[in-house]
């Protein structure tokens, strides 16, 4: 950003708040398109399950519940990058950002507290797993998120916990997105009526068959190409806007907190 550089930025975008206000304001004066690089939210199914989710609140029909699911089994070691506390490291910092996004960006609804965190200690203030539950601002649904990178191979745990999943239940249905992590890989996106009992099962929306890099590539050069024009870039489905960094790191640090650690640094 100094040199005049737009950026496509890993997520997350800094190690706190604060960082990210400051980041943020930096492109902000250099007119720079700073894109944090949440790429599931590019891909096609991805966008068709917010329109399906967001179409059904607002016929006026109220969330109950919300879980929002990112864990695997144990693949690193604790000497990962991910489990270094000097660098950042941490479940929230990894997967569990992706929770929080998800919970944020598929009910189009801001996290007010965070209730509860309740982390599994790899290291002094490293977590390796952390459950939370959140509250959303104008909504008394329950919230949960589950991040993990140390899970047993072979345990109940796993085996529900394998496949990434947003799961939102209203006073009518339930609707669950399975794997929306990567969903140009593989996934699937169901309806169940809860008044009838029965599922529908959305077609896969995979379209031209690209990856959620790709996608998400396609809309930074998009944004890049437009001279960092707002009323473009506010018309690319999925676009991380700054206020949305920044409202993702606040999540961040209240979860550290919550749970009785420091925030990163």
């Amino acid at each position: 950003l100094q040199a005049g550089k737009h950026v496509l930025l890993e997520k997350p975008a800094t190690s706190n708040e604060e960082q990210s206000k400051e980041l943020t304001a930096l492109a902000q004066s250099k007119n720079l398109v700073l894109l944090e690089a949440f790429h599931y939210r590019f891909h096609p199914a991805s966008i068709r399950f917010r329109e399906l989710v967001q179409s059904h609140l607002a016929e006026g029909h109220a969330i109950k519940k919300i879980e929002s699911v990112m864990s695997f089994p144990t693949i690193f070691g604790k000497d990962d990058i991910r489990f270094n506390y000097k660098l950042g490291g941490g479940i929230v910092m990894d997967s569990g950002c992706y929770t929080i996004n998800g919970i944020r960006y598929f009910s189009g609804l801001e996290v007010e507290t965070v209730e509860s965190a309740t982390p599994k200690i790899i290291s002094e203030n490293v977590d390796g797993r952390m459950e939370a539950t959140l509250k959303l601002k104008g909504s008394e649904a329950e919230v949960k998120l589950i991040a993990s990178l140390t899970n047993p191979w072979i345990s109940i745990q796993t085996y529900k916990e394998i496949m990434p999943r947003f799961t939102m239940e209203t006073d009518a249905k339930i609707f669950t997105f399975g794997n929306f992590l990567l969903p140009g890989l593989y996934h699937y996106i169901t309806e169940k009526d809860k008044a009838t009992g029965k599922t529908k099962n959305h077609p896969k929306k995979y379209d031209e068959g690209f990856s959620t890099y790709k996608y998400q590539l396609e809309a930074f050069v998009q944004a890049v190409k437009s001279g960092n024009n707002k009323d473009v870039i506010n018309s690319i489905p999925g676009w991380v806007p700054a206020e949305d960094t920044i409202a993702n790191m606040r999540v961040v640090d209240a979860v550290y907190k919550q749970a009785g650690m420091l925030i990163r640094e």
